[in-house]
């Protein structure tokens, strides 16, 4: 290659670099200022592989989310997407809350999620100081979530954990996939116990490594980076096909007995069926009460979305009530109080629709976190009043 050649390589090579950089600190600049509201902005990858839950939030990263609702979010140094709190909890009533992505909540400001709106409306009306703890993440199911109250929740020496779930979550068979994070699998047709095939991913395998943590954090902080990752998954995902739609999304929403769904729940409480669903729920309720009782911590478990039939439609709305009964005597056999969400909604607030609590996703909207901030103090009321 000639002296010329060389030059013009090196003028390009140089023009490029500069663009990126520049480009780095335009979208950087944007991160930081109020400029995010209007100008393009990078999702941010606010947690990193961990080898026991799957998945964990770095403390204190934040970033800015764009999906259904633009929003600053920061995970606060206790690695919860929760307000930034003291570590003096010494005299306070502490609960421990687990849930998806709708707990979760990266779509509203962190003080009006409805955990938070919660915790002042309970210090508002009771002579007690609270503090609740969230513990969500997107994609955490009923193990998860276990095990997230297990590697963090504990540590906190809460005296309320509250799980909160879609009732999809039992049948879907969500609890036997390890794939991602723990599940259940059986051991010669019989026996139950946790298994971890997730750890098997490369990611969870170089996870402690120091070059992997350099650069998942150099990812986490440049926002070029970022979005060449999110691209190449975004891609990869497209290329094998991934695409878990879940089967009890596609409804007949001109079906105002919900038959199939409500047969779905019905005929999972069968034993005569002998549904393995039906067998990893309960042993998931008797490894929950294990792990609660060696700490001897209270547990509600918030069902939510269970369909609810038109009146006129008797032969669902007695089979709803059928298999609720038999709900909550599995769940309180394993010394677990069930709360039936939905209901709750629409004994309160009638038939309010979702296109007024939720975004076009899926996940409340600012509406709909006053609405389950209600009911939620409601259900932590209760529960205190009958165990004072």
């Amino acid at each position: 290659m000639n002296k010329k050649s060389i030059n013009k390589f090196l003028k390009v090579f140089l023009g490029l670099f500069s663009g990126i950089i520049l480009f780095e600190i335009f979208l950087r600049t944007i991160e930081n200022t109020s400029l995010w509201r209007i100008f393009p902005v990078i999702e941010p990858i606010l947690g990193v592989p961990d080898k026991n839950i799957g998945y964990k939030f770095t403390p204190n990263q934040e970033g800015i989310w764009v999906k259904e609702n633009r929003v600053k979010v920061k995970i606060n140094s206790l690695g919860l997407r929760d307000i930034s709190y003291s570590n003096d909890f010494k005299n306070f009533f502490k609960i421990v809350l687990m849930g998806d992505s709708m707990v979760e909540a990266l779509q509203v400001s962190e003080n009006y999620v409805f955990e938070n709106i919660t915790e002042r409306n309970l210090e508002n009306f009771m002579n007690k100081n609270f503090r609740i703890f969230n513990l969500s993440k997107s994609g955490d199911g009923p193990l998860r979530q276990l095990v997230s109250l297990e590697e963090i929740g504990f540590d906190l020496d809460p005296n309320l954990a509250i799980f909160f779930s879609s009732y999809s979550d039992f049948l879907s068979g969500e609890l036997m996939d390890d794939t991602l994070s723990p599940g259940y699998k059986f051991i010669n047709g019989q026996n139950i116990k946790r298994s971890y095939s997730f750890r098997d991913r490369w990611q969870i395998e170089k996870s402690n490594s120091r070059i992997f943590k350099y650069g998942l954090v150099a990812i986490q902080k440049s926002p070029i980076l970022r979005m060449f990752y999110l691209k190449s998954k975004e891609d990869f995902r497209k290329l094998i096909g991934i695409n878990k739609n879940n089967e009890l999304s596609n409804n007949d929403f001109n079906d105002i007995c919900f038959t199939k769904e409500i047969d779905k729940i019905y005929y999972l409480l069968k034993e005569e069926k002998n549904n393995l669903n039906l067998k990893i729920l309960k042993y998931f309720l008797s490894d929950l009460n294990r792990s609660a009782k060696n700490k001897k911590l209270s547990l509600i478990y918030i069902v939510n979305s269970i369909p609810i039939p038109d009146k006129s439609c008797n032969e669902q709305v007695s089979k709803r009530k059928e298999f609720l009964n038999n709900l909550i005597y599995i769940f309180e056999k394993n010394n677990i109080t069930l709360v039936d969400f939905n209901y709750l909604i629409k004994d309160k607030f009638g038939s309010i629709s979702n296109s007024e609590l939720k975004y076009s996703g899926g996940h409340l909207n600012y509406l709909g976190h006053k609405v389950y901030a209600d009911l939620f103090t409601h259900v932590i009321k209760d529960f205190l009043k009958e165990n004072r």
